[in-house]
């Protein structure tokens, strides 16, 4: 009977490790603030609103990128077009974890890919 529980407890243990598999983890919300646009690489240069320390600007890699717009008084979503964003406008990026960790090791013009934006301007008011 030991032997079946001891049993049975391994299998339990090995199985309950097979599941802990590590899954990568995206950040939602890094906010930034556009200073420059580039079209042709549908890519922004932005400074980081999160991290007052780090004044340099990056690059936000963009290519394919849904960009969304939330109407806070009405709560409505909706794509926008990379075209809509403009030089001023605040944003809200999503990346995940190694992408930023990679950004960090980087030195000279840092460049991010990020997976969304979301811009937080409030200045498109109706539904497209």
């Amino acid at each position: 009977m030991k032997r079946i529980i001891s049993f049975a407890a391994a299998f339990m243990l090995l199985f309950a490790l097979s599941g802990c598999e590590k899954e990568p983890v995206l950040h939602l919300g890094l906010n930034y603030r556009i200073t420059d646009i580039q079209p042709e690489q549908q890519t922004l240069t932005a400074q980081s609103l999160d991290r007052p320390a780090d004044q340099e600007p990056i690059t936000l890699l963009c290519e394919g990128v849904p960009v969304i717009y939330c109407n806070f008084d009405t709560g409505d979503v909706w794509e926008i077009e990379f075209r809509d964003l403009e030089v001023g406008d605040d944003i809200t990026v999503d990346a995940y974890e190694h992408e930023l960790d990679q950004l960090d090791a980087q030195d000279g013009q840092k460049a991010l890919n990020i997976k969304q934006i979301q811009l937080q301007t409030q200045r498109l008011n109706e539904t497209p």
